[in-house]
Order: structure tokens, then C-alpha cells, then sequence
């Protein structure tokens, strides 16, 4: 038992539950530290969605004072900022919550990202789309844009979809490739 948990140490994987063989079957003890790693896990996810909330109103509102900087380039900076802090603290709690090496995670995701390239791939020239679109920005917030025959203002760009009113009132999500491909033309 102790030399399966070692090795399982020197890989870089946490061991929360132990497998105890019994003559005919087999069933999992769960550690009481292994409990213990998932709930400081928990209020880390936590912990940083509250500090991502608080960082963006706090960065918005120092910007807003800076009447020279553009209002979409203040948006993509909170946004940008709150994205950067929950990936940090979803890995910090991944590491707490299974004590996983992030080396690990890392070799995890490489693997995983062969198949997300095929099967979301949509989505991954969506979000491709909407970081062109937050840097670039040929398309800002306010911006009065045509949409085949419609026409609404922007009002707000996220990684995946652009978020449009149009002057019925309606409002309705654009997906960022449809948007920097060309269909969405912003009005001069």
C-alpha cells in the first residue's frame, strides 16, 4: 500500500483515496485530508470570482477618471484582468483542492487540446475572433453596426459573442467569427 502511494507521489498526483482490496471486492476510503484539500479548494474558486468582481469594478473605476483612454479599451482591460485572475486562482485551486503538480495539468491540457481542436473548433476561432476584436477593436461599444439588413448598436464584447440591440429594441448575440469576418459592418 505504502509503495503504490509513493509512487503515485513521485508522479505528481495527490492521493485523496486509497483503493483497499478485499478478498472478493474492492471499495474506496476517502482520506479525512483529502476533504479537507477539496473545501480549501472551494473557497478558492470562490475567494476568486469575489476578487475577479472586485478587480474589474475597481480597475473601471480608476479608468473612468482617465477621460483619454477609450471606453471599449477600458472594457477590454477589466476584462482581460478578470479573465487572467480566475484562470490563476482556478489552477491554485485545483493544486489545493487534489494537490495535483501543475506540470501535470499542463500535460493534461496539451493532450486535450488535439480534440478540442477538432470538436470546438467554432468555438475556439469564436474566442480567436472576439481577442482580435478586443485589440483590434474595428468594432467598439456604442458602435452603430448593420447585420444583413438590420442595424443596432454594440453593446458589450465578450470573448465569444457580441451583444447587439437593434432599434426594434431587441437585443441578440452575434458569435465573434460571424463578426470580424465581415457580416458586421459598423456604420460611419
Amino acid at each position: 500500500m505504502t509503495r503504490s502511494k509513493s509512487l503515485l507521489a513521485a508522479a505528481g498526483v495527490g492521493v485523496s483515496a486509497l483503493l483497499v482490496a478485499a478478498p472478493a471486492k474492492a471499495f474506496i476510503v476517502f482520506a479525512p485530508a483529502a476533504f479537507a484539500g477539496v473545501i480549501i479548494g472551494a473557497v478558492v474558486v470562490l475567494v476568486t470570482i469575489f476578487i475577479a468582481r472586485w478587480s474589474s469594478v475597481l480597475i473601471e473605476r480608476r479608468l473612468a477618471n482617465r477621460r483619454h483612454i477609450d471606453p471599449g479599451l477600458r472594457y477590454t482591460i477589466c476584462r482581460l484582468a478578470k479573465y487572467i485572475i480566475i484562470t490563476v486562482g482556478l489552477l491554485v485551486a485545483l493544486k489545493q483542492a487534489f494537490a495535483l503538480d501543475l506540470t501535470s495539468i499542463a500535460v493534461v491540457f496539451t493532450a486535450l487540446s488535439v480534440g478540442i481542436g477538432f470538436g470546438l473548433q467554432y468555438i475556439a476561432a469564436d474566442i480567436a475572433s472576439g481577442f482580435i476584436l478586443l485589440f483590434e477593436r474595428p468594432i467598439r461599444i456604442g458602435d452603430r453596426v448593420t447585420i444583413g439588413d438590420d442595424e443596432g448598436d454594440v453593446q458589450s464584447i465578450n470573448l465569444r459573442t457580441t451583444i447587439v440591440t437593434t432599434k426594434r429594441g431587441c437585443a441578440g448575440s452575434i458569435r465573434q467569427s460571424t463578426t470580424s469576418a465581415g457580416d458586421v459592418t459598423p456604420i460611419a
